[in-house]
């Protein structure tokens, strides 16, 4: 009972004070645990049950499944299954989703196959497995198979399946599925959101508009389609639906001000902001946090300066983990160091953002051994470093050059901290061995990292050539860039500077010309930070 009202705490003490456990009791803990998101003392317990002689069953196999975030964990648990004469259906279907979180495709797919009797959830386990992998494809064969075989879709089936249909732009399968839905009557917010998301994806945005409008008719609904329209990158539909909404709540005007801060927009998140208030909506701490990052990103200290008045006046806002959070970021962002670190050093407690937001701001500004010194300061109050923070940690690194401990740092990163290396931060290594004059080993870095290569990590290695007039590796660090993005301006100015201060004043003439030709111009550059 505790466990399932989220108490773990009160659930361990009750299982401590049984004297003879039985595999019941074993379970019931493992499962607290795994549900409440404990994996690691779930797994601890399952080996200590085992170790204890008692035979789990297949609740208890699903529930150890069900904590498991490494694939060795996950495999050794399938192994005692298999020698326990365990397997079923009901057991198959936590394998599915064993294998899918962990990142085993292949896997997933041989124990899907092995059920005897597949219903909707070990379907959908696998075709969300296959999403989540970026096999698009395979999830709608999958769903074809399925209807083929007369199973009846449910509606997290039918949301997996049209976020496939959206990822491929397969507008012709988007409407077969969405013709089944209405067949069906699903009236789920859930399912026509993803039939919003997949119609705006395949650009049918008058498909997408019909959808919205059998379904705006609350402002949760409208709230809902903003937020999830900016999560999608259609900032222009989360602006339609914001404005379509008759009657706003705070919730409303917090998820377009979100949506503009999450694109970048600060001027126009800090506008809307200052609408809202102005219309005497009372901002809380969700929209002071939003608003805050909006002033770090176009740089408006003295907006900022003002909602930190603000927030002084507020005993809810100051004692916010998230609203002095965002303060350090807005003031560190602005190049005022000095605040964003009295305020850091200030707070009575931090989180990893909070860590992560100082760290931030050092490295934007330079400062490596700040950057590093945070590093070291937040490992040894127990703080877990996430991706951010290493994206911090390596950009500081690279513009200090600090090559030695930046391999060091990007080492460390998966094998002390679990932390799987995302395409940044392979762009920050490649940027530092650039910087350190490892011209090649970037260039090879490129190659072989487990990303497709973009215009960006070329044209990191070429700002690296400039840096160290290599001409050579600069031509075929230029012919990736033109095929993947011919009209950046950039790569002509740097190709030019590099053959130029190369002493090739001809191969330079010809950059200049060609990018004359294009009728591509330099855009002049300036300061967004306000004195």
């Amino acid at each position: 009972m505790y466990g399932k009202c989220g108490s773990v705490e009160e659930a361990r003490k009750v299982f401590d004070g049984i004297k003879n456990r039985d595999a019941v009791s074993w379970t019931s803990m493992i499962s607290s645990y795994a549900n409440n998101g404990f994996c690691d003392e779930a797994l601890d317990l399952y080996q200590q049950m085992d170790a204890d002689g008692i035979q789990p069953d297949s609740i208890t196999f699903t529930s150890a499944l069900l904590a498991c975030t490494k694939l060795a964990d996950g495999k050794a648990i399938h192994a005692r299954i298999v020698s326990s004469n365990m397997e079923s259906d009901f057991v198959g279907s936590a394998l599915i989703n064993m294998y899918a979180r962990c990142g085993d495709v292949s896997s997933a797919r041989q124990a899907f196959e092995k059920i005897q009797n597949k219903h909707v959830v070990c379907w959908t386990s696998l075709m969300t497995a296959y999403v989540q992998t970026g096999h698009y494809r395979e999830a709608l064969d999958l769903y074809g198979r399925m209807d083929h075989e007369g199973v009846h879709a449910d509606g997290v089936t039918y949301v997996t399946a049209l976020g496939a249909c959206a990822s491929l732009g397969a507008l012709k399968e988007g409407k077969a599925i969405h013709l089944r839905v209405s067949e069906c009557g699903f009236q789920s917010l859930v399912v026509h959101t993803a039939l919003l998301t997949m119609y705006a994806k395949c650009g049918e945005l008058d498909a997408a508009r019909a959808v919205f409008n059998r379904l705006a008719s609350n402002v949760a609904v409208q709230n809902a389609l903003v937020t999830m329209y900016a999560k999608c990158g259609s900032l222009e539909l989360a602006k339609s639906a914001f404005e379509a909404s008759g009657r706003k709540d705070l919730v409303s005007w917090n998820a377009m001000i979100g949506a503009y801060a999450q694109h970048g927009l600060g001027r126009e998140a800090l506008d809307l902001y200052q609408t809202m208030t102005s219309q005497g909506v009372l901002p809380d701490e969700v929209t002071i946090a939003s608003s805050l990052s909006a002033c770090a990103i176009s740089g408006s200290l003295q907006l900022g300066r003002e909602i930190h008045s603000r927030v002084l006046k507020n005993q809810s806002f100051q004692s916010s983990l998230m609203v002095q959070t965002a303060l350090v970021n807005m003031y560190g962002r602005c190049g005022r160091l000095e605040t964003a670190r009295s305020m850091f050093e200030d707070m009575g407690q931090r989180d990893v953002l909070s860590w992560t937001a100082m760290t931030s701001v050092y490295a934007q500004q330079g400062h490596a051994d700040q950057v590093l010194d945070l590093y070291l300061e937040m490992v040894l109050h127990g703080i877990r470093p996430n991706e951010i923070t290493f994206t911090s940690i390596l950009v500081g690194c690279s513009h200090a050059g600090l090559l030695a401990r930046g391999v060091e740092c990007f080492l460390e990163m998966q094998s002390e901290h679990e932390v799987v290396p995302i395409r940044e931060h392979f762009l920050c290594m490649v940027d530092l061995l650039g910087r350190s004059g490892r011209l090649r080993d970037a260039e090879a870095l490129v190659e072989s990292m487990p990303y497709q290569p973009d215009s960006v990590a070329w044209l990191t290695v070429l700002g690296s050539c400039k840096t160290h007039s290599d001409a050579d590796t600069a031509k075929r660090a230029a012919r990736r860039v033109k095929e993947l993005d011919p009209e950046n301006t950039s790569l002509y100015s740097l190709l030019s500077s590099i053959f130029t201060a190369a002493g090739l004043p001809q191969e330079a003439l010809e950059v200049q010309l060609s990018m004359k030709e294009m009728g591509l111009k330099k855009p002049p550059g300036q300061s967004l930070i306000e004195k």
